[in-house]
């Protein structure tokens, strides 16, 4: 349960304009908290909901007791001076034990903000620290991330800024290659990718061909418990970088996917981009493991396993 030093550091955090409505602030710190679905629905007097509005409520009033806000009437409060919340050295060693957690997290692909939550907290929570602290503190941390430019939001996922360079290198890397070649490229390099990543006994063939039943390539290993794999490739090359891989392809490979006697696990390669329809759509498909890599991604795998889009002979 967040405590009352805890209650006004985060009243005084929400209270950035001249005025405010005392409902409004106790809602933006209520929010803050981000509450699970369970939580918001206990209306209960002990609940964490009721406690927490109760705390905010008795914080706002030692704030106006203290000088620092007036009330009117409306219950309108008016900020008459500032007042820092006190950071201590603990906040500031959490604070960057957070930061640290959601780069790193989003370093390797874009999450949902509950998953950043949910990453973070799962790290932070201690006998010293309450699962209501934590979410304030991974709220507020990513606040000032996405502030600050170093994570950004886009159809209700977030990530790391592109930058310019990373952009100009997907350009420079795919925009000469064939469609031939980027199926050799992508067979090639997920067979090296395998095979760093400790998988044994790797075999990578391109079966990319007008009678090849929409397999490009195909991938067999063992893992380190001895299970053997087959992972199959669907590869799409699209000239234009400004359009998106079509959704029907991509159900049509499931379909392969699906079908495949021994295959669990497809990937999908393009320079270009997927539509967050798409996205959302491969999100929800359960049935076998299933991967999307579009240029940008082909080249940090490059980068980790040492890969070089040289020419082919």
């Amino acid at each position: 349960m967040i405590t009352p030093e805890q209650a006004k550091e985060q009243v005084i955090l929400n209270f950035n304009k001249k005025y405010i409505l005392r409902k409004l602030l106790i809602d933006k710190c209520i929010e803050g908290l981000h509450l699970s679905k369970k939580e918001l629905a206990d209306k209960s007097p002990r609940g964490i909901l009721n406690v927490s509005k109760c705390r905010f409520g008795n914080a706002i009033d030692l704030m106006i007791a203290g000088g620092y806000f007036s009330q009117d009437e409306n219950k309108i409060l008016c900020k008459l001076k500032e007042e820092k919340p006190e950071i201590t050295v603990e906040t500031i060693k959490r604070d960057s034990k957070i930061e640290k957690i959601i780069l790193d997290a989003l370093a390797k692909k874009p999450l949902k903000k509950q998953e950043i939550f949910s990453l973070a907290t799962k790290e932070i929570v201690s006998k010293d620290v309450t699962l209501q602290v934590a979410r304030c503190d991974t709220g507020r941390v990513l606040q000032e991330l996405k502030k600050s430019g170093k994570v950004q939001g886009k159809n209700n996922l977030l990530s790391l800024p592109v930058k310019k360079s990373e952009t100009a290198d997907v350009k420079k890397v795919f925009e000469g290659l064939s469609d031939e070649e980027l199926v050799d490229h992508s067979v090639a390099l997920l067979e090296k990718w395998f095979s760093y990543s400790g998988y044994k006994e790797v075999v990578a063939e391109n079966t990319d061909g007008p009678n090849d039943n929409g397999i490009d390539g195909i991938i067999n290993c063992t893992d380190s418990l001895g299970y053997r794999e087959t992972v199959i490739l669907q590869v799409k090359h699209i000239a234009k970088k400004e359009k998106y891989v079509p959704l029907c392809e991509v159900r049509e490979f499931l379909g392969v996917l699906a079908a495949h006697p021994t295959a669990l696990k497809g990937i999908f390669v393009t320079n270009a981009k997927y539509h967050k329809d798409t996205v959302k759509f491969v999100n929800s498909y359960k049935s076998k493991y299933f991967l999307l890599l579009d240029g940008k991604a082909l080249l940090n795998l490059a980068k980790g396993c040492g890969y070089t889009f040289e020419a082919k002979a």
